[in-house]
């Protein structure tokens, strides 16, 4: 996400990690044929790690560094913190709010079924843009009423309390505490408080973007502001980069030991030991990028990725929108059955050309995906940045 102050002194190599974030998550949700896919290109089924699942950690911390960016110097001054607070909560709102509405807009094939009725019986609350909105207007808050100190502290208590809650509080109509789908504390709650209808489609029993998992989440954007932190301070490049370097090490290790010892790295769940691995591999990636571009000075290839990182919440919300538009427009298929131009595309351009269904559908959804870039390339150009 863009949250950074219009005045704020940038550094390249977040908005290349930010475009470089968004362009893959609009690859992974956007594959030509979900039954062809490489593993990498999907989620863990459960515990694990993929490449793919690290899309939506960076994607939050890279928010909190941005926070750092955008604040510290209005929170150094002092001055009309009370109308910060309101700006802040109507930014984070309106980003969940976007999130509730492009999680509701029916395609084709829901729209044969649609009645308002429905629309507000089964909408889901809980979502990517939704939590990331809820993670945004928690961290920015903290920030400005605490000191980087206490910061970390909360981190750290958000991680270690999430799981002893998971790990040894009897889950209620179930049992002992586990880490199953469904079975588990976290997915109680959501049934409880939000009611199965409002949950993720595809399940209607857990949320992997649940109420409790919040609470780990909001270290995820913490540990990222810390990161904003060291990148903005007042210190030699060399010792910022091994600072980040160090911090990515202790992440990694620590997590790595954690979830064999403790707790499964898990995605779904948002384990503790999911945010330590992710925030350790975000630290060591960002760091290899703010010495290539912002120490070496090498930019040559960077401008795809600055285009698509400084509209990151435009090409989002076209992404997701795009695809419900296309499964408008049909086509003849199969059988004489019609089909939406998204996968008519793919079984009629892709499919036919190279030998791998596999491989098809993974350029199909690169393909996708640069199908944006005149356009933030347009907007780059005529400096329009969408923000909220």
């Amino acid at each position: 996400m863009e949250f950074t102050a219009q005045n704020a002194k940038r550094l390249l190599c977040i908005d290349v990690f930010r475009g470089l974030t968004i362009f893959f998550m609009i690859m992974v949700n956007n594959a030509g044929d979900g039954r062809y896919v490489y593993w990498p290109l999907e989620h863990a089924s459960w515990n694990g790690l993929t490449p793919t699942d690290l899309v939506f950690p960076f994607f939050l911390f890279i928010a909190g560094a941005s926070i750092y960016f955008a604040l510290s110097r209005r929170k150094a001054e002092g001055t009309q913190i009370n109308a910060l607070y309101w700006t802040i909560l109507r930014r984070g709102l309106t980003i969940i709010l976007i999130g509730i509405v492009l999680h509701s807009i029916p395609d084709y094939n829901d729209s044969k079924i649609f009645t308002w009725e429905r629309f507000f019986t089964y909408m889901r609350f809980p979502g990517v843009l939704q939590r990331i909105g809820l993670v945004y207007i928690i961290v920015s808050t903290l920030f400005l009423k605490l000191d980087m100190k206490a910061l970390k502290y909360i981190a750290f208590s958000c991680l270690l309390g999430y799981y002893l809650l998971m790990r040894f509080v009897p889950v209620p109509g179930v049992g002992p505490a586990n880490f199953e789908p469904a079975l588990n504390l976290e997915s109680w709650l959501d049934r409880v408080v939000l009611g199965t209808n409002h949950l993720y489609q595809n399940t209607f029993f857990w949320d992997p973007e649940g109420l409790l998992s919040t609470l780990p989440a909001i270290g995820t954007g913490i540990l990222g502001l810390l990161t904003g932190q060291v990148l903005k301070a007042d210190w030699d490049n060399k010792n910022k980069l091994q600072y980040m370097l160090k911090n990515g090490a202790i992440y990694l290790v620590l997590g790595i030991l954690a979830w064999i010892f403790l707790m499964p790295s898990n995605k779904n769940l948002w384990s503790s030991t999911f945010v330590l691995i992710t925030a350790g591999l975000a630290n060591i990636l960002l760091s290899g990028f703010f010495y290539l571009i912002d120490i070496r000075k090498s930019t040559s290839w960077t401008g795809p990725f600055v285009f698509y990182g400084m509209n990151s919440i435009l090409v989002y919300i076209l992404a997701e929108f795009m695809e419900v538009f296309l499964s408008f427009i049909r086509l003849p298929g199969e059988n004489g059955r019609s089909t939406g131009l998204f996968h008519w595309i793919f079984q009629y351009v892709f499919y036919p050309v190279f030998p791998s269904p596999y491989f098809a559908s993974m350029v199909w959804s690169f393909t996708y995906a640069l199908l944006f870039l005149p356009l933030v390339w347009f907007f780059y150009k005529r400096r329009f940045f969408l923000k909220v």
